[in-house]
This record gives C-alpha cells, sequence and structure tokens, in this order.
C-alpha cells in the first residue's frame, strides 16, 4: 500500500468527510517463491506448506491493515474501513 495514496485519502476525507477505504487482497492459490521451496522440509507437505505460508501472510497483513487504521485515526479520521479478501 502507498504511503502517498493513504495520505491523500486521508487529506480528501478531511476537506469532504467521506469514508477510507483500506484494502488488501490475497490471491486464493498461494505458490511459494522457489527460495523459500528450499527451507521447505522434504517430509512437509506442499499443501502444508502454502497454508503455512499463508497463515503468515494473512498474519502480516491484519497487522498492516491495523497501522493504517490507527494512523488514520491519528490523523484525525473517523470513517475507516478495512478489508481483507481472498481472490478466487
Amino acid at each position: 500500500m502507498s504511503d502517498k495514496a493513504l495520505s491523500h485519502a486521508a487529506y480528501l476525507s478531511k476537506i469532504s468527510g467521506a469514508e477510507v477505504v483500506v484494502l488488501n487482497v490475497i490471491e486464493d492459490e498461494i505458490i511459494p517463491p522457489r527460495a523459500l521451496l528450499a527451507f521447505i522440509r522434504p517430509e512437509t507437505p506442499l499443501e502444508k506448506a502454502k497454508q503455512d505460508l499463508r497463515n503468515t501472510l494473512e498474519g502480516r497483513v491484519k497487522q498492516m491493515l491495523e497501522r493504517r487504521i490507527r494512523e488514520c485515526k491519528e490523523a484525525g479520521i473517523n470513517k475507516v474501513l478495512a478489508s481483507n479478501i481472498l481472490s478466487t
């Protein structure tokens, strides 16, 4: 997410009273990068490795969304909606 875009959205929200929507999309099928595959134990099923990666990504995204919401509220914007969408 662009800090510049969020700053601009915050500015527009302040002058218009509009709601700010922070959106993140995660692809349904996560394919681990080759570099990551090197760290997966041979006995670990690929599907488990993918699920572990998904869980890690979703946790990081949740932290990022919470930080962005906090930044908006600190800037005086009370109408903030955050959403994380799983793309299929």
